[in-house]
């Protein structure tokens, strides 16, 4: 059980779309109404080309994306970058 953390790549876009997803459930679960919106597709299109709006990280085990990790450039200044707490799947937290 070999746990690699990595740059994101365009081909880790289903697996991002799907924790991404299950995440959003989770917190809807929890009352949040927020407008997820990050999908395999938007994943793509923002993330990737010649001015992608973020970079990132994520980690496999065992060759599956089990968790990720994307940060953007904050609307406060051009210098500071925030990341997005990581999400990672439930059944690899305890590893």
């Amino acid at each position: 059980m070999a746990l690699i953390v990595q740059l994101a790549a365009a081909a880790d876009a289903e697996a991002v779309g799907k924790l991404a997803q299950q995440f959003a459930g989770y917190l809807r679960r929890l009352g949040d109404t927020t407008d997820f919106k990050l999908t395999a597709d938007a994943y793509l299109r923002d993330g990737f080309g010649p001015k992608p709006a973020f970079p990132g990280l994520v980690a496999e085990l065992d060759g599956n994306v089990i968790g990720y990790l994307l940060a953007g450039s904050s609307s406060r200044s051009r210098r500071s970058i925030h990341a997005l707490p990581p999400n990672v799947t439930w059944s690899s937290r305890s590893r």
